[in-house]
């Protein structure tokens, strides 16, 4: 099973969806990012976090894109408390958002991030 989303997942958010996501995500040790001043992923705690000069290289920026996991997009789906249900298919999974946001998907993680990104283009900061 899918855990987490993708890089190329991330890259499918528009600027407006971007900042939104980054004004809701909050930093955890051991969380995955992209960031895209370099084009590289990365962890928050890795161990080899220096440059040559010593410099920390994974400190948190404001650029940073999380690369959401499952339970993630659950916190991020259910903060308003709003209703999310999800249903097992035959063929997958679907996720509804307060009967309006809605997806289908062979994996859970793709049909979650499918509504994120709905409610992200849908709501105002």
């Amino acid at each position: 099973m899918k855990q987490r989303i993708t890089v190329e997942q991330l890259k499918e958010l528009t600027g407006d969806q971007q900042s939104k996501l980054r004004a809701w995500y909050k930093l955890e040790e051991g969380d995955w990012f992209y960031r895209s001043t370099i084009g590289e992923t990365g962890f928050y705690g890795e161990l080899e976090s220096w440059d040559d000069a010593g410099v920390d290289i994974l400190k948190h920026e404001i650029i940073d894109l999380p690369l959401l996991t499952i339970g993630q997009m659950i916190e991020f789906l259910s903060s308003g408390m709003e209703d999310t249900i999800f249903h097992p298919r035959e063929s997958g999974w679907q996720v509804n958002h307060m009967k309006k946001f809605g997806s289908i998907r062979h994996e859970l993680c793709d049909a979650l991030w499918e509504t994120v990104k709905k409610v992200l283009k849908e709501n105002p900061e």
